[in-house]
């Protein structure tokens, strides 16, 4: 199963030739999805203006000495001649070539959405990695702390959900046991 090999694939060594299939399979599982979301609603991919596509972390080291290393999966090429429109993608990657912790969006969207002009927002984003945003009261876009990575979810999120923290969760409740 695809996700159970995205998920070896960040604890244990693969060879590059792993790395290189499960890089296209990715891509294919991302067209096979998006075909899918166009079907529901009744257009084709080939109307979409643009598909943003985050990618699969596989690699994430912010504070390397280079200045920041990462490796998102999904051949963005490939998906865009598979669905016939243009993909933009590999966000973390700019992020992280211009300096940033590699989490660009999450802070976009705890600004827009979550600040106040009255008191002190931290806002803790529990994704692949966990990424805190700091932002001051009354703060510009400028002031806002970053996401900064804190911790991978990812592995953690189907532990800890099936785990006694998450023994009394009504039934039916997910809490991330599909590690989301």
């Amino acid at each position: 199963m695809l996700r159970y090999r995205l998920l070896w694939a960040q604890e244990e060594p693969v060879s590059i030739g792993e790395v290189a299939r499960l890089h296209w399979e990715l891509a294919r599982c991302y067209a096979d999805a998006v075909h899918a979301c166009c079907r529901s609603i009744g257009i084709t991919p080939q109307q979409l203006d643009v598909v943003g596509v985050h990618g699969q972390t596989v690699w994430h080291e912010p504070a390397a000495a280079e200045g920041g290393v990462g490796l998102q999966l999904g051949n963005l090429p490939a998906l865009a001649q598979w669905l016939g429109c243009p993909v933009v993608g590999d966000f973390r990657s700019a992020d992280l070539a211009q300096g940033g912790h590699g989490a660009p969006l999450v802070p976009l969207f705890d600004y827009e959405f979550l600040r106040s002009p009255h008191e002190h927002v931290a806002a803790v984003n529990l994704g692949g990695m966990a990424n805190v945003t700091v932002l001051p009261r009354g703060c510009s876009p400028a002031q806002c702390a970053p996401g900064i990575p804190v911790r991978a979810m990812c592995g953690l999120m189907p532990q800890w959900s099936s785990s006694s923290v998450c023994a009394t969760t009504p039934r039916g409740a997910r809490h991330g046991q599909d590690g989301s």
